[in-house]
């Protein structure tokens, strides 16, 4: 979110976006690309904070590609995959003994796993680091957790036969998102909770604004980088300019694509838009 006048696209890479959007204009070669315009520096120390359900995973291939090809050091968990899929980052969740930085540095280059947002740990580990994250629209966003995370079982065991096995959930969302529900801390303004701030068991009124509203103009503060889920390629092309990658850096397959048959009518989407209204001020 720093440096806003370095976001916008040029000429060029609005000629790049339309091409992504199966329009087929013709394109200079990469070489002419990387030249153009003014000499930048490339930039290879990234924390990438991985929302959930947003095409992050997507997001988190592009940049482990990256470091792999230029053999930078990753700051990973012990095993698996998932530092914490629920708590903020800590120093103590990494085994710096097991996996130390790669050359004999003192600082990993990269992180790229799920786990929350905790910027003073995070800078423990990679300092002067870009921070980057994907924010999707609330309603989609629920909506692929709402399949994902299955969490269709317990709906279907409360009302047996229900038609509408989402709307049946937004109906009253608390009686479902308990402790016994697989991730169901991301019920409730998921993408918020990813990026630090905890919304479960808060006002949801003025109160809850005015506390988003600030948390906001911290983050607005302490990210370089937003994407945006809807519009995914247009983002990409803005974090080539931002970090100074190439067009092979960014191209990408899909990951972690999920199928969800959920029509959605007005008067649910209503409901879920008051319901994650700290997401939806958050995408706003």
């Amino acid at each position: 979110m720093r440096n806003k006048s370095t976001t916008y696209l040029n000429m060029l890479e609005v000629r790049l976006a339309h091409l992504l959007m199966n329009v087929t204009v013709p394109l200079p070669t990469e070489s002419i690309i990387q030249n153009a315009g003014t000499e930048c520096k490339q930039v290879t120390k990234v924390v990438y904070i991985k929302t959930h359900k947003t095409a992050s995973s997507t997001m988190s291939s592009i940049i482990q590609r990256f470091g792999d090809s230029r053999n930078l050091s990753f700051a990973v968990p012990p095993r698996g995959h998932i530092l914490s899929s629920r708590y903020g980052f800590k120093q103590n969740m990494l085994n710096s003994t097991k996996y130390p930085p790669l050359n004999g540095g003192t600082h990993y280059d990269i992180l790229t796993n799920h786990v929350g947002y905790n910027r003073h740990e995070m800078e423990a580990v990679i300092p002067n680091a870009t921070y980057i994250t994907v924010l999707r629209h609330p309603v989609n966003q629920l909506v692929s957790a709402f399949a994902y995370f299955e969490w269709t079982k317990a709906v279907k065991a409360y009302r047996r036969g229900s038609a509408d096995l989402f709307a049946t959930f937004m109906e009253r969302p608390t009686r479902f998102l308990t402790a016994k529900m697989k991730f169901w801390w991301q019920g409730h303004n998921g993408q918020l909770y990813d990026l630090g701030l905890q919304t479960q068991n808060k006002d949801t009124g003025n109160k809850l604004d005015d506390l988003v509203y600030k948390y906001i103009e911290v983050l607005d503060r302490e990210l370089d980088l937003v994407l945006i889920t809807e519009y995914f390629d247009e983002s990409l092309l803005i974090l080539k300019k931002q970090l100074c990658w190439s067009m092979d850096d960014i191209l990408y397959f899909s990951k972690g694509l999920g199928a969800s048959h959920h029509i959605i009518t007005q008067q649910t989407r209503d409901k879920i838009l008051k319901w994650n209204r700290g997401d939806l001020l958050l995408y706003q």
